[in-house]
């Protein structure tokens, strides 16, 4: 067998999470149990780690991954029900915390609403009451005060959630669904506790008191017919629309200064490469946001990321931070910048650097196929001809000599050649072998 031949063990994980590139039934579950893309990730290391110890064999991937899977879930895996602490879990001390909420011994029933808690706990995440720790001790009420702003670390992931909670109800005139809101770690008793004392929210809205404009607001936001007198708008909504609540002008100016928080919550890859507080921070000074300017932000602060890593010689926060912009890129159709990511990674891998030696040693370099596919993929897509290559390639090489590759460009460019002319990857990953050794 080759040196790089696959085992059946390692074919097993790829076939169930995918390769350089998590597969989409492998996100579809990551998403289904609430857990992040970095942490499938870290799941799929886990298990190559697990194989090359010899620990696995083929029949024990699969029942290995769901248990991994459970463990990390932000739901109960049994009954789906939502349980406390739910949070993106990027830490070993936030997964450790994970797992004991998971063992039986560690949880209590909220005796208000019959939630689960952890046994340390001050106050129930669903309902929002406090309770004692023993006889002698009362807790300190978890509510903030109404007229506190939301400015701090603590409180952003409580800000995303309010800028959601807001914006559904605007549009449906109904609750948010607890799944939208359940990663933040927010209940909805806080949040509809807090737009009522923020007077955000209007509850039993007297349709009387409403003027014949904001009556027609209401019917325009539901598709419903605008003209007519005022007692004709006040039946055409109590006829058409199950109306809940309304609110204010404050909340929807309040929703339109943090739009930003929508494109991080419809995009849960940005979590991977920035934290939450991280990414709120861009657009603290932002007066109008956009998709543009979203973008913007974002580019100019990976921008100084990649200049932070190279400087720290951080290799695998690079890396990550190459594989998220070349989707970002090719999300947004710009598919000259996202080749150069991919072809910034095959120098990489070229080069195969290493972080703790903090050079480059080709000499165990492994080629990644579903990389090289993506490569070959796009250049025959955009049919991007040898010289256009050529310049692209010249540009990701200049980007990663800061690392100090070891291999050339003339050979680098070559290599790839090779390749994309039909040479299998084995063998040109034993020419650099034997080159470099």
């Amino acid at each position: 067998m080759s040196l790089f031949s696959k085992s059946a063990e390692e074919k097993k994980l790829k076939e169930l999470t995918g390769g350089f590139l998590l597969n989409e039934s492998f996100k579809n579950t990551l998403e289904h149990h609430g857990i992040s893309l970095t942490i499938g990730f870290d799941i799929q290391k886990t298990l190559k780690e697990e194989i090359k110890m010899g620990r696995l064999s083929v029949e024990e991937i699969e029942p290995r991954l769901n248990f991994l899977i459970k463990q990390f879930a932000i739901v109960n895996y049994e009954k789906e029900e939502p349980i406390i602490n739910k949070v993106t879990i990027t830490s070993p001390k936030q997964r450790t915390l994970k797992f004991l909420i998971n063992q039986n011994h560690n949880i209590k029933i909220c005796p208000y609403c019959n939630a689960k808690y952890l046994k340390t706990d001050t106050y129930c995440y669903n309902c929002g009451r406090e309770f004692s720790l023993n006889n002698d001790t009362n807790v300190n009420n978890f509510k903030k005060s109404s007229n506190e702003n939301i400015s701090k670390n603590e409180d952003i992931n409580f800000k995303f959630a309010y800028v959601l909670y807001l914006d559904y109800l605007n549009k449906f005139n109904k609750i948010i669904p607890r799944k939208y809101v359940e990663q933040y770690n927010v209940s909805l008793a806080s949040l509809s506790n807090r737009a009522i004392n923020d007077n955000y929210i209007i509850e039993n809205l007297n349709l009387n008191d409403l003027t014949v404009n904001e009556l027609k607001d209401i019917l325009r936001k539901n598709n419903l017919k605008v003209s007519g007198r005022k007692n004709e708008l006040i039946e055409r909504i109590n006829s058409n629309i199950d109306l809940i609540s309304s609110i204010s002008t404050s909340a929807i100016e309040f929703i339109n200064k943090n739009r930003h928080v929508f494109y991080y919550f419809n995009n849960p890859e940005l979590k991977t490469v920035i934290s939450i507080d991280e990414f709120d921070n861009l657009f603290l000074k932002v007066n109008k946001i956009t998709k543009n300017t979203v973008n913007s932000a974002l580019i100019s602060f990976f921008t100084n990321k990649e200049w932070q890593y190279q400087i720290t010689y951080d290799i695998n926060q690079y890396k990550s931070l190459q594989i998220f912009l070349s989707t970002f890129y090719e999300k947004n159709n710009e598919i000259y910048f996202a080749i150069d990511r991919y072809l910034r990674l095959f120098i990489m891998d070229l080069n195969n650097f290493s972080e703790s030696l903090k050079k480059a040693e080709p000499q165990y370099a492994i080629l990644n196929e579903v990389l090289i596919d993506k490569i070959i993929s796009i250049i025959n897509l955009f049919s991007i001809d040898n010289t256009s290559l050529t310049i692209l390639f010249e540009t990701s090489y200049m980007a990663i000599e800061p690392f100090k590759p070891k291999i050339n460009f003339d050979d680098s460019l070559m290599y790839l050649t090779k390749i994309i002319n039909g040479e299998d990857i084995i063998s040109v990953t034993n020419l650099i072998h034997n080159k470099y050794y």
